[in-house]
């Protein structure tokens, strides 16, 4: 995706967010759906994903 390492760790962190055009990005890099994206976003650590 030619991301900064940078810019993927604040998402990771939740101190940024990606733009629309880097979640569009990732869904068809991922190969996902973008309900799984998010519920992927919203989990907690340690929560399960039914």
């Amino acid at each position: 995706m030619h991301i900064d390492r940078t810019t993927y760790t604040k998402w990771e962190t939740a101190k940024s967010e990606p733009s629309i055009d880097n979640i569009k990005r990732l869904v068809r890099i991922l190969d996902v759906s973008y309900d799984y994206l998010f519920s992927t976003f919203d989990r907690k650590e340690g929560e399960k994903y039914i």
